[in-house]
């Protein structure tokens, strides 16, 4: 006997069988987060919450193609499509960021990883196709920056930067500013010291939640960050370092605390020069 799987399928979900077969793969991704969050609701009531963590997110934009972009979890790959043949695909993407979060409480502050394809970029030799340098999707970063997710965390930056950050230009904690604090984080980079001591002066739970971002920036940054302090104690710098000295220097001037202008410069020349440059290697 054979059995009609699409029909069971779609009986099962509730639909009609005339789905096409992206209709029923985002049917039962729907019913299995459904699942899940029927899972979790029965389990919560009595689980143990949870510390407080960081989740990184992908955000990918194609300029090729609308409606190609998503936010995922995992991250994008490359296919060769699109027309400079890189084009980035992403599977099980954020749908209801709303229900997202509320699945996922111990969030305390999100990664977003900004990626772009399909846009201007050097020609690529076709007639050289096995000779192609496989591209990474980190050559079509963008930009990274984080957004603020716990309250608690945004209270810990708030009395940080009163002790800690007076004089050097830093991001604006309170609720009302821009949420998007940009890498490389320039400003804790150079009052790690006074952060250290003050962050010891706090209560517990502002440590906690500070030590997350810590944690984040020693698994993002921290090679960078090494690289550079042993630049700066031989007294010498390389140009993709040097927004590590202008933070320096703006650090004396009056007027604006906000710093995300000048490092998402700094990150897009970079990772637009490297995304140009893979490519045409390729």
């Amino acid at each position: 006997m054979t059995i009609d799987w699409r029909g069971e399928i779609c009986r099962f979900l509730g639909k009609p069988s005339g789905l096409t077969d992206d209709e029923i793969l985002d049917a039962l991704e729907a019913t299995s987060d459904h699942l899940k969050e029927m899972k979790r609701l029965k389990t919560s009531e009595f689980a143990l919450p949870n510390p407080p963590r960081f989740q990184v997110m992908h955000q990918t934009h194609c300029a090729a193609f609308k409606g190609e972009g998503g936010l995922y979890e995992d991250p994008p790959w490359v296919v060769e499509s699109g027309p400079n043949m890189a084009h980035l695909r992403g599977s099980h993407p954020i749908r209801n960021f709303d229900l997202y979060l509320e699945q996922n409480k111990d969030i305390t502050f999100i990664v977003y990883r900004q990626f772009e394809c399909c846009g201007k970029a050097a020609p690529i030799n076709t007639k050289n196709n096995r000779a192609r340098r496989e591209l990474n999707p980190d050559d079509l970063l963008v930009g990274e920056y984080i957004s603020i997710i716990s309250e608690e965390l945004r209270s810990a930056f708030i009395e940080l930067s009163e002790s800690a950050l007076s004089g050097i230009i830093h991001p604006d904690f309170d609720a009302d500013s821009d949420d998007q604090i940009s890498s490389p984080y320039l400003w804790w980079f150079h009052r790690r010291a006074e952060i250290q001591t003050a962050k010891s002066q706090l209560g517990p739970s502002f440590q906690r939640q500070l030590s997350v971002f810590q944690e984040y920036l020693q698994s993002s940054l921290g090679d960078e960050w090494e690289a550079v302090e042993s630049l700066l104690v031989r007294k010498q710098i390389t140009a993709e370092y040097l927004d590590y000295l202008f933070a320096r220097a703006l650090a004396d001037m009056s007027g604006s605390r906000k710093c995300s202008v000048l490092t998402t410069s700094r990150f897009r020349m970079n990772y637009a020069s490297r995304s140009a440059k893979a490519i045409a290697q390729r």
